[in-house]
Order: C-alpha cells, then sequence, then structure tokens
C-alpha cells in the first residue's frame, strides 16, 4: 500500500479496532513504514480475523504480533499464487526452428548462448495437480511428439521442464 493508504489504514481501521490507541508520531511512522509492505484489504482482512479470535481485548496493537500475521498472510498468499499458477511441463519443436543465438552478458562480459526455438507448450493447470509419477508426462510427450512428426513431418524434439519441478521436490 502507499504512504496515504497506510496512515488511512492506522487512522480508520487500526483506531477504528482500538480506540483508546493514540500513537506518537515515531510509532505512527513504524506502523505506515510496515503496513506500506502489504495489501490494504488483505491486511484488512488479516487484522479483523485476527482480532476476533483473540479472547480479550487490548487497549493498543501490538506492532510485533502484527508483524507475524503480516508475514504470514503474504506467505500464505505468495504459496496460493505459486500453487495455482499454469506450470509449463515440456515443449514440443520442429528441429528445423531452433536457432542458437550469441550475446554478450553486460554483468560478466562473457559470451552466452541463447537456443530461440517456437514450439507447442504444454502447460498443467495448477502445480499442486503435479504427477506423483514423471514417466506418465514422459509418455504423454513422447507420444504427442510422436503425432506431430506425423502430422507435420520432420523431427520434433522435446523440451522437458518437468524434470526441474520434480527436482526441486527432491
Amino acid at each position: 500500500m502507499t504512504l496515504q493508504e497506510a496512515e488511512n489504514f492506522i487512522n480508520i481501521e487500526l483506531k477504528g479496532l482500538w480506540p483508546d490507541w493514540n500513537p506518537t508520531d515515531a510509532e505512527a511512522r513504524l506502523w505506515a513504514r510496515e503496513l506500506m509492505k502489504v495489501d490494504y484489504n488483505l491486511t484488512k482482512n488479516s487484522i479483523s480475523n485476527w482480532y476476533i479470535r483473540q479472547e480479550r481485548t487490548r487497549k493498543r496493537p501490538f506492532l510485533g504480533q502484527l508483524r507475524k500475521l503480516f508475514r504470514k498472510t503474504v506467505a500464505d498468499v505468495e504459496e496460493q499464487k505459486e500453487l495455482s499458477e499454469p506450470v509449463l511441463l515440456y515443449e514440443i519443436v520442429k528441429e528445423s526452428n531452433i536457432v542458437k543465438r550469441f550475446f554478450k552478458d553486460h554483468r560478466t562480459g562473457e559470451d552466452v548462448e541463447y537456443t530461440s526455438h517456437p514450439g507447442q507448450k504444454f502447460y498443467l493447470s495448477r502445480r499442486n495437480k503435479l504427477p506423483v509419477d514423471p514417466h506418465n508426462i514422459e509418455a504423454e510427450a513422447e507420444n504427442k511428439r510422436e503425432r506431430f512428426n506425423q502430422a507435420y513431418g520432420g523431427n520434433h524434439i522435446i523440451y522437458r521442464h518437468w524434470e526441474r519441478l520434480y527436482s526441486e521436490f527432491s
């Protein structure tokens, strides 16, 4: 959130839940700095849920406790986002479409090889639906490669992105 949103959050949301709380300027700046790291609506919902679960109401919010809540909320959102994003399993590329290029890395000054290959990409709908056995993906990719060879002629290559995914889990 922006600085203005953080200030609004302090004045509307936090002071609304803890009406007796009157932060000093320095304390308000600390809160604003922490609040600027997170999303307004997500934080509002998280604090509301946290406040409801408390057994007793305090006279003021504690930044340390809520920082833990912010970190957990952000981590949960990132994990959900990662799990729900499509995952590239493999690409099937016609061998004649592969173009190798070289460029100079501006940081190291070294020549780096880059392979360009327009091809058909095959995705899995979500990371959390990754099959337990990668051999099923291999068989499916090989089957599709054979069909591409028959339909379009020439030799097609499989770029196996799933291998990287399974190495992350081991």
